[in-house]
């Protein structure tokens, strides 16, 4: 049985850039929310570019429904494919008229 055993830390964030990390999850959560039902472009630090219209935003999420030219898992909701995107992971979103 492994309850006798102590996990081994391989890496722990330091607290301050845990608190900065928390304060810009929220500031894009706060973003996010504020913009729903609105046509965005989201572009991720990884440099993926996404299109298409904010459906909703939870906790750590923020989820869109996508062009049908895009190519990435998708998950049927709502009547639409739905993308999720990870809050720490978008670097900017842009207002699409």
């Amino acid at each position: 049985m492994l309850s006798n055993v102590q996990p081994q830390i391989i890496w722990q964030n330091e607290p301050h850039r845990e608190q900065f990390l928390k304060q810009l999850r929220d500031d894009a959560k706060s973003i996010c929310y504020r913009n729903i039902n609105r046509q965005v472009s989201i572009q991720t630090i990884d440099g993926e570019l996404h299109e298409g219209t904010i459906v909703k935003v939870d906790r750590d999420h923020l989820y869109i429904r996508v062009h049908s030219n895009q190519h990435r898992s998708r998950q049927y909701f709502g009547g639409g494919f739905i993308m999720p995107l990870v809050l720490f992971n978008l670097l900017t979103i842009s207002l699409l008229y």
